[in-house]
């Protein structure tokens, strides 16, 4: 059911705005997927400490074989 919060003047009802729920208003805060990747990738490259395996060194092999230019 349609919750009305007022009328337009002329007694039609308009509908009441629909917010966003808090995991909507959340994930829409975060950086897409590809720069979330991008600074986990630079973050285990700069420490070995941090490196996550196998998951790195799939990237690492991608990147070697493809390097920038």
């Amino acid at each position: 059911m349609t919750d009305f919060i007022d009328s337009d003047g002329n007694g039609n009802p308009i509908a009441a705005p629909i917010l966003p729920t808090y995991d909507v208003e959340r994930s829409m805060e975060y950086p897409n997927l590809t720069e979330q990747l991008d600074m986990l990738w630079h973050a285990m490259d700069a420490d070995p400490s941090k490196r996550l395996e196998p998951f790195y060194s799939t990237i690492k092999a991608t990147k070697d074989k493809y390097p920038k230019d």
